[in-house]
């Protein structure tokens, strides 16, 4: 989880730093999924934790952003 919580950071801060046309909508979408996976991975198999709820309210957040992403990338 922790690991997961370091390279989600680290993740989106490249993504918020690159420049807008080089953005891989496709990639950063599967990011999220696979990192929503883990979230709920563990919120099986772990009791409730602020970390947990931290990584699991990030991912929320970002993923709510992308569809934003993608009308703007449209041609």
């Amino acid at each position: 989880m922790w690991k997961s919580f370091k390279e989600w950071k680290d993740l989106t801060e490249d993504w918020f730093e690159c420049k807008f046309t080089d953005i891989n909508v496709q990639e950063i979408k599967q990011k999220g999924d696979h990192y929503s996976k883990i979230v709920a991975r563990c919120s099986k198999n772990m009791p409730a934790n602020s970390v947990l709820e931290k990584l699991k309210d990030l991912i929320h957040e970002f993923k709510e952003t992308m569809p934003v992403v993608t009308a703007l990338r449209n041609k």
